[in-house]
């Protein structure tokens, strides 16, 4: 929900729960689906409408996929104060789900190494993004996924070197061993979406 947008009172959010505590005083009316937008007077005498149009601007840049690395501050044309959730609070969240856990002796086995690769770059505004699009042709369809360009260099060496029919079949300790001698997290590269897609279409299995 892109709601976040203005200032708004809910039934559940913090203020909404303990109005008394954020010196507003809601103002409820029967409603026949959701008190997404409770009316409330405010004794605090803030201006929230300042912040309407940097709400506003974040909001359609979020939506677009764009401009996540911009500070806070960009979006404003007074101080705000700083934010209090660490920079990489979502990735440590991401990283003690139990979807990211997995056996280290698990089999990898990589079915094809026939892969097209091709260096591209996505302009966003002033910003550029390199990135290789891999094409994956198979016997029953062709898989196209984006990649940051290291990681896919990485990985078309491990196709080379770990396409079925070696004798030894690496286990995912040593993918991930191998994956962390040049990068960070492996558990975020293995369970990404373009990793999802090539196993989900049988480029990887993991036994």
């Amino acid at each position: 929900s892109g709601f976040w947008h203005q200032f708004a009172m809910t039934a559940h959010s913090p203020v909404g729960l303990n109005p008394e505590e954020f010196g507003v005083t809601p103002i409820k009316q029967e409603i026949l689906f959701a008190n997404n937008d409770i009316d409330f007077t405010d004794k605090t005498g803030i201006d929230h409408g300042k912040f309407s149009f940097g709400l506003k601007k974040s909001l359609f840049n979020y939506m677009h996929g764009i401009n996540f690395e911009l500070p806070l501050q960009e979006w404003f044309d007074f101080r705000i104060p700083k934010t209090t959730i660490h920079p990489d609070h979502i990735h440590d969240c991401l990283l003690e789900s139990n979807d990211f856990k997995f056996k280290g002796n698990s089999k990898v086995v990589f079915l094809t190494k026939n892969v097209i690769a091709e260096n591209r770059v996505k302009t966003k505004k002033k910003y550029i993004y390199p990135y290789t699009q891999l094409t994956f042709h198979l016997k029953t369809n062709i898989v196209t996924v984006d990649m940051d360009q290291e990681q896919a260099e990485w990985l078309i060496r491990i196709l080379e070197e770990n396409f079925i029919g070696q004798s030894q079949t690496i286990t995912l300790q040593q993918l991930k061993k191998n994956f962390e001698e040049k990068f960070e997290d492996f558990e975020l590269f293995w369970f990404s979406k373009p990793i999802q897609q090539l196993k989900e279409n049988g480029v990887i299995l993991s036994l």
